[in-house]
């Protein structure tokens, strides 16, 4: 600490200050800067501290004399000012993808569009019936057979059939199949979300279906599924053959010789998303 004051007159002259001048920026007296610089008295550590300031050096030069390299202030200056520009940057490139939708699009598709108020919802019941003839020898063949398929990418194709409980019962389950971009999406099911507030729903069928095997037209057939909606749609499903439909009568005469039957699915809904023109960043 003896060499403090021989540190502080060289940075004072290399500055171009008088004595007089750095004790005007420390609000001191000129005897106190001529003590400091003479090793007749120590400033504590504050006022070395404030010397620093004035001098625009760091403390560890006015202690120490060995000043940190310019180069090395200049760099950390400069990666500050590049780090805080990046972080600005990124701020605003997710505001604008979460605004836009891209980030929620992306991550929960369909879902994220129904949900958010960002987003106008329709629907639309589909007035058509629509037939697909099915395996009953092969219960995988079914699967992959396409009920209904439009020109937006819409589909809703066989997920699985398989056996119930009850004998000669079958379970029929479909998986609707939709589009989704940023600005909107589509989704043709047979059953849907009904949401009544931001966190909350329910699910509704829409959709029912009928079978014929071998011309004759079966008691009708019951939801066995329904699911909520994804981010690539939904699955919806029914009893084909339902067992307490036939009560103690048992199956109509010819259902165990059947190796296929034909099923119609009416009500069919179409959901459409449309992003609205004006968003809000907290939705």
């Amino acid at each position: 600490m003896a060499s403090v004051g021989t540190h502080i007159k060289r940075l004072r002259a290399a500055r171009g200050l008088t004595q007089e001048a750095l004790a005007e920026r420390l609000f001191v007296t000129r005897q106190a800067v001529s003590a400091w610089e003479t090793g007749k008295a120590l400033p504590d550590v504050e006022t070395l501290e404030r010397i620093a300031a004035a001098l625009e050096a760091d403390v560890t030069e006015v202690i120490y004399g060995v000043p940190q390299a310019p180069d090395l202030r200049r760099v950390k200056r400069r990666w500050a000012v590049i780090g805080a520009s990046l972080a600005i940057i990124l701020a605003v490139i997710y505001i604008i993808l979460h605004n836009y939708g891209f980030i929620g699009t992306w991550r929960y598709g369909l879902r994220y569009q129904f949900y958010n108020q960002n987003y106008f919802v329709a629907m639309e019941e589909l007035p058509e019936a629509y037939s697909l003839e099915l395996d009953l020898t092969a219960l995988e063949s079914n699967v992959g057979k396409a009920l209904y398929e439009d020109g937006s990418g819409c589909r809703i194709t066989v997920e699985r059939l398989e056996p119930t409980e009850y004998v000669g019962g079958y379970k029929l389950i479909f998986r609707a199949e939709g589009v989704c971009t940023p600005s909107g999406g589509q989704l043709v099911s047979g059953c849907y979300d009904q949401h009544f507030d931001k966190m909350g729903y329910t699910l509704e069928r829409s959709a029912s279906m009928r079978t014929t095997a071998g011309g004759a037209l079966l008691p009708p057939s019951y939801h066995c599924l329904l699911t909520s909606l994804e981010a690539d749609g939904n699955s919806f499903g029914f009893y084909v053959y339902p067992g307490d439909a036939y009560h103690d009568s048992g199956p109509p005469d010819g259902r165990d010789a059947a190796s296929a039957v034909t099923v119609t699915v009416t009500g069919l809904t179409r959901i459409t998303t449309e992003r609205l023109p004006h968003l809000s960043p907290f939705s």
